[in-house]
């Protein structure tokens, strides 16, 4: 059994059982499979590309016409595309291929005639040699081809080529997922094949369960005449190696001492040998002619062996170990306590900490000597809400708890209803959206009638009422439902507390979640707990994911008051990242998505745990997905406009208000459009109302105030022109203005400088973000009539500072008893007429965008013409349209 850990650098597989060897998951996508260790599937898309290839190769024509090469391979060639099971025509066709269709003919030889002609059409290539001709197409007429032609070989010349290595991969693979008939034919048939030394190899390469032919070729020379030949016979060799005295023999010691070190051979090498390599690998880490390279891979691999002195060989004075040191240690804690704490390791200050937790439950069982050196060292639990979630080991299900006397008011929505939803809930179908609908209508109101089934006798009910309880928790908050569960009086609201406050995976309530592969193989950083300065434990970070991915969000608040906001944030989009980038579907040869059902949650709990931050990195990726003609990619944009809404900052509403108003977006803009409209009638406003209180001010005031940003002693004023851009005031040099922030000086607070910079350059993208959006939004006003109340217009239009600067560039009307009055807002926010007089509004006039169509053709001449003389530049051309 293993355990996934998160750390900074990656993901490492940790062993409950640390003297077991566990594969890291990372190295499945490389490693050559055993008999038992593999699921392979044949790819429906090979025998796409297979057929294809027939009907199109000039290659493969030439050959069926015997134009060029060894006629009986020619003969046998036609024996094979006329469907009959010929291994050798087989290897003729695919040797004359291009080297992109080997890895299909396996696939397609295994679907067509089975895995034993697969193995041994593969082997034949061995047999056959090839040679560039050139001559006229069979396919396109008048037309010069280069291509191969193919022949025997001579015996002893018979080799294993690059051409075909995946071709073998595969093939080893289908037979490691073979039923044990078909193995044992593919055995039986493959010892027919086995004349040449090159044949031996690649037999022994794809049954590598008969290790006595392994054993055979130990002996035999790995020395291939060329370059290429010599590599391909060491990767057969040392990828089928499982006794430890295959180690010692001529051919293993010279093949591995010298050459480039593969990563997937020395996979496949611990896969198959286990313990018993580490002697081999260390010979070859102190061999003088190993390169830096050589030895980075050789410790990333010793690293996975669980004994005590592959640990100890990392401790080594070698900088190539010490990455592959720090993965031992994550992946085997207790063994790294115990042996840095003998070597008294500068490195053992590092480990407690990060492994607190564990180090707490082992502490008693440890030798005093090394219990009293790590003691002094080991950092206190934090007592944050929602820290023994995070760090508390999972525990099974207390007995039910019973509370007598317990009974449902009478009320609107009945007990078996509530009751019936809740059910529903666990089926993870449409029903159980539906479910959730009703119970988001009800709200809290429905807690008192789940409480008593909640803590009764009969187990259906009380699951039901659990996933009720856990789904409203989840919406609204733990306080909120335990306010509600008080009805039923102190107890009962405390039995509810301790219900919904423990581990969902501990009550039962949900399953463990599987995370798929795309987790395992990203980088992920470290979350800080609520003070800023230390990071989670590895074990915690690993059951944040885990916490993250339970169906449906749970104890979000609780993670919120425990953790760093920021770093949680991080912490999610770093998930996000890794979930959403798209996989090459080899089948149909295409980028996809994944749905929303294959770990979607990454995307959701953005709504949870997001900051402006993460609103900001959301939009464009939204955009993004727009340009893929994918229904997965769709359906995400639509659900990352309901994580903006969820995120509700300013700066998230902010631009889910920018795609509500870029016609461009279709229906991406008509569902931004509604969920805005949600937004406000929660609120108790309209869509327009909401729409003026989502514009930020940045912290500058109407006054022309400015945003103070300094570099310890240097300080600074920020502030913007008429046209948007940032003005900043150096008051080290009698407020000089200039377009940008200086360069810090070596006697600047080197941290207040990189942090006044990130702030002055994430105001400016924020501006012109908003600057965009009113401009489009006062636009949308002037041709859809809106109006606002004088109080509205002067709070929101004319004494915002984004909002107002834009105002002074437009024309506006007022309406009041039948009277229409058109003006303009002046720099110091007075209203003028056409006259430049000043005018004050009536109280209860409503005010617009003026609509030139409305003006008659003197008066908007008229003020076209003002608008010219006082250089003002509108945002978008008001008084030109008609």
């Amino acid at each position: 059994m293993t355990e996934h850990r998160i750390t900074e650098h990656r993901i490492v597989e940790q062993s409950l059982d640390e003297d077991a060897l566990v594969i890291p998951h990372l190295w499945r996508h490389y490693l050559h499979p055993w008999r038992g260790n593999a699921n392979t599937r044949i790819e429906p898309g090979a025998e796409k590309v297979v057929l294809d290839l027939f009907a199109r190769d000039d290659a493969i024509a030439a050959l069926l016409l015997g134009e060029h090469g060894d006629p009986e391979l020619a003969q046998s060639a036609r024996r094979y595309r006329g469907g009959r099971p010929d291994p050798v025509g087989a290897a003729a066709v695919a040797s004359v291929s291009p080297l992109h269709a080997q890895r299909a003919y396996a696939d397609f030889w295994t679907a067509e005639h089975g895995i034993a002609f697969a193995a041994c059409a593969l082997v034949e290539t061995v047999g056959m040699r090839t040679v560039e001709v050139r001559g006229r197409s069979q396919l396109y007429d008048g037309v010069v081809v280069h291509h191969d032609a193919v022949h025997r070989g001579d015996r002893g010349a018979a080799a294993f080529r690059h051409k075909h290595w995946e071709g073998a991969r595969r093939c080893r693979a289908l037979l490691a997922t073979a039923d044990d008939g078909d193995y044992a034919d593919t055995v039986r048939q493959l010892a027919s094949h086995r004349q040449t030394t090159a044949g031996r190899r690649l037999v022994s390469y794809l049954v590598p369960t008969r290790q006595d032919w392994v054993t055979e070729c130990c002996t035999d020379s790995l020395n291939g005449g060329t370059v290429h030949t010599t590599v391909m016979n060491r990767r057969l060799l040392f990828s089928s190696l499982a006794r430890p005295e295959q180690l010692d023999t001529p051919a293993v010691l010279d093949g591995f001492a010298l050459g480039q070190l593969d990563p997937s051979l020395l996979a496949t090498m611990v896969d198959g040998l286990g313990r018993d390599v580490l002697a081999c690998f260390l010979a070859r880490v102190h061999d003088p002619r190993s390169t830096g390279t050589d030895r980075g891979h050789l410790y990333e691999a010793i690293a996975v062996l669980p004994i005590d002195e592959a640990f100890q060989a990392l401790m080594a004075d070698d900088e190539h170990a010490r990455p592959a040191l720090r993965t031992a240690m994550e992946r085997f804690p207790k063994r790294a306590l115990r042996l840095l704490a003998e070597a008294e390791s500068p490195l053992l200050n590092e480990h407690v900490t990060a492994h607190a937790e564990l180090i707490v439950a082992v502490l008693p069982d440890l030798p005093g000597r090394m219990r009293a050196a790590v003691q002094p060292i080991l950092p206190p639990v934090p007592a944050h809400p929602g820290s023994r979630l995070l760090l508390g080991p999972l525990r099974e299900r207390p007995p039910a708890r019973g509370i007598a006397g317990l009974r449902a008011p009478i009320v609107e929505a009945d007990a078996d209803t509530a009751l019936a939803m809740g059910a529903a809930l666990a089926t993870g179908t449409a029903q159980g959206v539906v479910a959730g609908e009703w119970l988001d209508g009800q709200g809290t109101a429905v807690v008192p009638l789940l409480v008593p089934a909640a803590f009764g006798g009969e187990p259906e009910p009380r699951r039901a009422a659990e996933q009720a309880l856990a789904y409203l928790r989840c919406r609204y908050g733990l306080d909120a439902v335990v306010r509600a569960a008080n009805a039923h009086g102190a107890e009962a609201a405390e039995a509810v507390e301790a219900l919904l406050a423990e581990h969902p995976v501990e009550t039962g309530l949900v399953r463990p979640p599987e995370i798929g592969d795309w987790l395992l193989d990203n980088v992920l950083p470290r979350v800080l707990w609520r003070d800023g300065e230390r990071p989670l434990p590895p074990g915690a970070t690993r059951r944040l994911a885990g916490l993250l991915a339970l169906p449906p969000a749970f104890a979000m608040d609780a993670l919120r008051q425990a953790l760093d906001p920021a770093s949680l944030a991080e912490f999610g989009w770093q998930l996000f990242t890794a979930w959403e980038r798209p996989r090459w579907d080899q089948a149909n040869a295409v980028w996809v998505f994944r749905p929303l059902a294959e770990d979607g949650w990454a995307l959701t709990r953005l709504a949870h745990i997001g900051d402006d931050e993460t609103a900001r990195r959301l939009v464009p990726v939204i955009r993004g997905w727009r340009k893929w003609r994918d229904e997965n990619a769709e359906e995400r944009a639509i659900k990352a406009l309901d994580v903006l809404a969820g995120i509700g900052t300013e700066i998230a509403l902010m631009h889910l208000h920018g795609i509500a108003l870029d016609p461009g977006l279709k229906e991406l803009a008509t569902h931004a459009d509604a969920r805005i409209g949600e937004i406000a009638a929660r609120r108790g406003l309209t869509a327009g109302q909401l729409d003026d209180r989502l514009v930020p001010d940045f912290g500058f005031d109407v006054d022309g105030g400015r945003l103070a940003l300094d570099y310890g002693r240097r300080r600074f004023l920020v502030g913007f022109d008429e046209s948007f851009e940032p003005v900043v005031l150096d008051l080290d040099q009698d407020g000089a203005p200039r377009r940008s922030l200086p360069r810090p000086r070596a006697n600047d607070d080197l941290d207040r400088a990189g942090a006044a910079n990130a702030t002055f350059t994430q105001l400016k993208a924020d501006l012109r973000t908003v600057v965009g959006n009113q401009s489009r939004r006062l636009r949308r006003a002037m041709t859809t009539g809106r109006r606002w109340t004088h109080a509205d217009f002067d709070a929101f239009i004319v004494h915002q500072p984004v909002t107002g600067r834009i105002a002074r560039r437009l024309l506006w009307t007022s309406e009041h008893k039948g009277m229409s009055t058109a003006f303009r807002i002046a720099e110091d926010r007075t209203l003028a007429d056409l006259h430049d007089n000043a005018i004050t509004l009536h109280p209860s006039a409503h005010i617009g965008v003026a609509n030139p169509s409305l003006l008659d053709e003197a008066t908007r001449r008229a003020w076209t013409q003002l608008f010219l003389d006082y250089e003002i530049a509108q945002p978008f051309p008001q008084l030109q349209a008609r």
